[in-house]
């Protein structure tokens, strides 16, 4: 059992709360609340001595050790000069820069909580928290190496957490470390049979490694415990093609859809059983909906390559002597463009969606705002690239990729393309007022307010109205 004078510890913190508390009444009050904060820090340091000893009694009661128990913690109030302003504790500060970087993660914006989270951890070195959630972002910048470092302290300050181990092991797979990586999902799924994601990955890795069984297995579990998500499905789905078992593949496609209309992966899951099962003219529909659901080109134009000399090879069979098809895109005499000789016309629709996207700037250009919002500035700026080339006279999107140069503190790149935006548009106060951001960066303070007195005279006069600012540059 507990012994008495632990709980003695704790209670004498909880008498020294109450009487911080009777305080509060006492002209003092920041002082005051300064002490009962730190009482608070005592008590959930009591708190956790408490559940530690339980813990060590629970692992040594096999084996009939006794553990000498640590003296509570002695309770003092740390004088505070008269008049003196009360300090924030440390803890207090790591909280609350912790939830700032939990805010901005949130809102996507990465780098921001990065730099809360070090905070935090500046304030609080053995915050195991914001190690974990610092990783998350640098993981989500793409950032591996620094993301599985930060993962690995967190998990020498909480060696138990399942979250940080299968953190981890997407960030060794993402730097190609394959050993590492299947260790820590195997820690993840000893530590929590219930975790879903474990399943998932761990299923990944065997499909990498061609075992397909224990690939399907995995998957299998992971749709037991997630019966409404497509990627169980879509694993094992995988596998089934992989395996040549298209009915059985097929079915699965058509639960993953069930579970996501919005899935791109699921369509061409199903589209890719059809070509197994040699029923191309199943398959023109399930293309059509992927390519309405891609968010970007190269995954629909990849398998439409990929796969066209399916269908020029399952139309050979279904018509003797018949000469080999165009590719797509391509434009035999006579014949729709893109559409294989002898396939239902239909094909045409799918070569007709992607072609429109493909030649659309303002798609790109809402592409490539929709990377920058959420910091994917490699996709934003090679989305913004393509709207260019499709539409040199397009001011917006000049500027829009000048705004994703001037996050990437690339403040000539973005001067330059802000300027080539006023250029088209001499009106356009948004890209005066983004250029006036970019050289007070660079230290052009003249020219920055000479921008800024442009901005402000185009939106009195009402000759552009810029939509509500969502950072310091106006995209």
């Amino acid at each position: 059992m507990v012994k008495p004078s632990r709980l003695i510890g704790a209670a004498v913190v909880i008498g020294s709360l109450a009487g911080l508390l009777i305080a509060q009444t006492q002209p003092n009050l920041p002082t005051t609340l300064d002490q009962l904060q730190d009482a608070l820090k005592r008590l959930q340091a009591e708190v956790r001595g408490l559940q530690e000893t339980i813990r060590q009694m629970a692992r040594n009661q096999r084996t009939g050790r006794v553990i000498a128990e640590r003296p509570p913690s002695p309770v003092t109030t740390a004088p505070v000069a008269p008049g003196k302003p009360a300090v924030l504790s440390n803890f207090k500060r790591a909280q609350e820069s912790y939830n700032e970087g939990r805010r901005l993660e949130e809102l996507k914006l990465y780098r921001a909580a990065i730099e809360a989270y070090s905070d935090a951890i500046e304030f609080d070195p053995k915050n195991d928290a914001a190690f974990l959630r610092r990783g998350q972002s640098y993981h989500q910048l793409g950032e591996y190496a620094s993301a599985a470092a930060d993962f690995s302290q967190s998990l020498k300050l909480q060696p138990n957490n399942s979250r940080a181990y299968l953190s981890r092991a997407t960030a060794y797979a993402a730097l190609g470390e394959a050993a590492p990586a299947m260790a820590d999902v195997n820690e993840t799924i000893l530590r929590d049979s219930g975790n879903a994601d474990g399943y998932l990955l761990r299923g990944s890795f065997f499909q990498q490694q061609g075992q397909s069984k224990l690939a399907t297995d995995d998957f299998t579990v992971a749709i037991s415990l997630l019966p409404n998500s497509d990627r169980g499905y879509l694993g094992r789905a995988s596998m089934f093609l992989r395996d040549g078992l298209a009915q059985q593949a097929l079915e699965d496609c058509d639960r993953a859809v069930q579970a996501n209309q919005n899935s791109f992966s699921a369509y061409l899951c199903r589209a890719e059983a059809y070509l197994q099962m040699n029923t191309p003219e199943r398959a023109i529909p399930a293309l059509n909906r992927a390519a309405e659901t891609a968010q970007t080109l190269d995954q629909p134009l990849a398998f439409l390559n990929d796969t066209w000399q399916s269908f020029q090879a399952v139309n050979a069979k279904n018509q003797p002597g018949g000469a080999p098809s165009q590719a797509p895109g391509a434009s035999p005499p006579g014949r729709t463009p893109g559409v294989a000789p002898g396939l239902p016309r239909e094909a045409a629709a799918v070569v007709a969606t992607v072609t429109a996207k493909a030649g659309n700037a303002d798609y790109y250009d809402r592409l490539g705002r929709t990377h920058t919002s959420v910091e994917n500035f490699a996709e934003a700026l090679q989305a913004l690239d393509r709207a260019i080339a499709i539409d040199p006279s397009r001011a917006s999107s000049y500027n829009a990729r000048g705004f994703a140069q001037l996050l990437l503190r690339r403040y000539d790149r973005a001067v330059t393309d802000f300027s080539e935006a006023i250029r088209l548009n001499p009106y356009y106060a948004n890209a005066y007022h983004n250029r006036a951001v970019a050289r007070r960066r660079l230290g052009e303070r003249a020219a920055a307010l000479e921008d800024d007195r442009r901005s402000s005279e185009y939106i009195a006069n009402g000759k552009q109205v810029i939509p509500p600012a969502t950072a310091t540059a106006r995209r």
